[in-house]
């Protein structure tokens, strides 16, 4: 319970310092659980998504008629020292996510977030 009470900070100080970067995230979960009738629900985007996933404001250059857009931003989070930890699948959905144009990282505290912000010049 300790781990994900700790995992829980991150995530809300992450998010508490999307507002001041032209970003909106929210709390993605995942995971299933057994209706009454025996039934399986499955909730949330899906195994290996990202715990965090929203979207930025972004002005376009003059040269692209000066319009704001929306960037897809995913974080997954993780309590401090346990970044390597991310599975294969969660890692595969951030390189995804980097490659098709958005913005995404493993991060346990807002300090990584500004960094991977601060490399895309934002």
């Amino acid at each position: 319970m300790v781990k994900k009470q700790a995992e829980t900070g991150v995530l809300k100080a992450i998010q508490s310092l999307a507002g001041f970067q032209n970003c909106r995230l929210y709390r993605n979960d995942n995971g299933a659980y057994q209706a009454k009738n025996g039934s399986w629900i499955s909730y949330g985007l899906g195994r290996g998504t990202s715990d965090l996933i929203g979207w930025r404001r972004v002005r376009i250059t003059e040269e692209m008629v000066g319009k704001e857009i929306a960037q897809f931003v995913a974080i997954e989070c993780k309590m401090p020292g346990n970044e390597k930890k991310a599975s294969q699948e969660q890692k595969n959905f951030v390189d995804l996510v980097n490659n098709e144009g958005g913005i995404a990282c493993i991060a346990s505290s807002p300090d990584k977030v500004m960094e991977v912000f601060d490399g895309h010049g934002i």
